[in-house]
């Protein structure tokens, strides 16, 4: 019997080849799928790569060419859970406009989410494929690549003062960060539960999760040297979680042997060459530490007391989007022009009460279908529901804007194709 990679959940019985339970394969799926791993790729806005400054009319013609390309029509019963989520979101924001502090503003900014909503709509049928999701992991992973990469070269040029150079942009270090946590965490899981390839030797399948394992843990080491306290948050609850999913789905002595193996080289890894490393490249991470329960914190607590100010002010209708960034003075306070950095305080405190029930109903539909589905799935599907969980995390320290919309857009293609899977399957049944 052959080696493999994957260490995967009890087989389940292959339906006969009448029931086909996959959505159906159009001539020329790539194309659609590279179209949509182009905008993927548009947001992480990665070095090294020469891509163009996409326009909204780009990005909804990109989309609009992407489904003709495809050539399957939008089932609206399957893209359900996106157009009720993102629904909720939209007619929020465009009740909240009349209470914006700049009515333009908001105004452009609420037609330029409709454009969205539309735009991640047309994607959904291609985001159904499976080839479209395992493409956006291997784009997901060449950004962090080439980020760190970028971040090295920085750090050799400016030393401790690589810091400065991920302030607040469009390419800030909280997004890179978050980047660089979910890119490594994709490493791990790979690491522990394998990749579907067929090896003939088990040195073959040794050296394979090394490779991955060694790049997750310099991504880590990259994401240390931007000072990315979010992002180190983040892999962390990456990690227990898949040792967590290790456990559930194994409960054997062999399982938590090879976990406390793996932990046991991380720690030592950590120990003897990546802290050391880390504080001669990047010694403020001792004066960030020191400061964290200091002016970090407060600077934190002072943004969402902020948030929680325009909340009170009107729990029901929200102030616009973008309306929660301008200055406040008040008798509460005097609250700075900038982000409150809380997702789901953002949403709350523009799009109102909608906002906040958007993001409720959105963790309570990935609950509910993780629960049901997650062992059942492949293991690229695993990795997007277990990034879905990350995202929801750094949504409480950061604002993602259409990094969430994507996020979304890929849950309810996963979705998507399950819903249609189901109905097929019923369909054959009743014949």
């Amino acid at each position: 019997m052959q080696d493999t990679i994957r260490f995967s959940p009890p087989e389940k019985k292959t339906p006969s080849p009448a029931i086909d339970l996959s959505i159906s394969r159009p001539q020329g799926i790539w194309l659609p799928v590279f179209l949509v791993g182009l905008y993927f790729l548009f947001l992480w806005q990665p070095p090294l790569i020469p891509l163009p400054n996409l326009r909204w009319y780009m990005v909804l013609g990109l989309s609009v060419f992407a489904y003709i390309l495809h050539k399957l029509p939008l089932n609206l019963k399957a893209a359900s859970v996106f157009w009720s989520i993102y629904g909720l979101s939209f007619f929020g924001a465009i009740l909240s406009i009349l209470r914006a502090p700049s009515l333009d503003s908001a105004l452009w900014n609420t037609v330029g989410a409709g454009i969205a909503f539309v735009t991640f709509l047309f994607f959904l049928p291609v985001l159904a494929t499976k080839q479209a999701r395992r493409f956006l992991l291997i784009i997901l992973i060449t950004a962090a690549v080439l980020w760190s990469f970028e971040i090295q070269q920085l750090v050799a040029k400016h030393g401790i003062l690589v810091y400065s150079t991920f302030l607040e942009t469009d390419g800030d270090k909280n997004h890179i960060g978050l980047l660089l946590a979910l890119a490594s965490t994709v490493l791990f899981y790979l690491t522990v539960f394998g990749v579907p390839l067929k090896l003939q030797q088990k040195w073959q399948i040794f050296l394979i999760r090394m490779i991955l394992f060694l790049g997750g843990v310099y991504l880590v080491y990259t994401l240390s040297l931007i000072y990315a306290r979010s992002g180190i948050l983040t892999v962390f609850v990456g990690m227990l979680s898949i040792i967590g999913i290790k456990l559930v789905q194994d409960k054997s002595g062999r399982s938590f042997i090879s976990i406390i193996f793996i932990v046991a080289i991380m720690i030592f890894l950590l120990g003897n060459f990546i802290l050391p490393k880390i504080l001669e490249v990047s010694p403020a991470w001792e004066y960030l530490l020191r400061s964290t329960l200091t002016g970090t914190v407060a600077n934190r607590f002072m943004l969402l007391q902020k948030g929680w100010f325009l909340v009170s002010t009107n729990p029901f209708i929200g102030v616009g989007l973008g309306g929660s960034r301008a200055a406040i003075s008040s008798s509460y306070g005097n609250f700075p022009s900038y982000l409150t950095h809380n997702a789901y305080l953002t949403d709350w405190a523009e799009k109102g009460i909608l906002g906040l029930l958007s993001n409720i109903v959105w963790i309570f539909i990935y609950l509910r279908f993780t629960r049901k589905n997650f062992f059942i799935l492949s293991v690229f599907d695993q990795i997007w529901l277990l990034i879905f969980f990350l995202v929801f995390f750094e949504m409480n320290f950061i604002n993602m804007g259409s990094i969430s919309m994507m996020m979304l857009a890929i849950f309810s293609g996963i979705y998507y194709e399950q819903y249609l899977a189901e109905l097929r399957r019923s369909e054959q049944l009743t014949l």
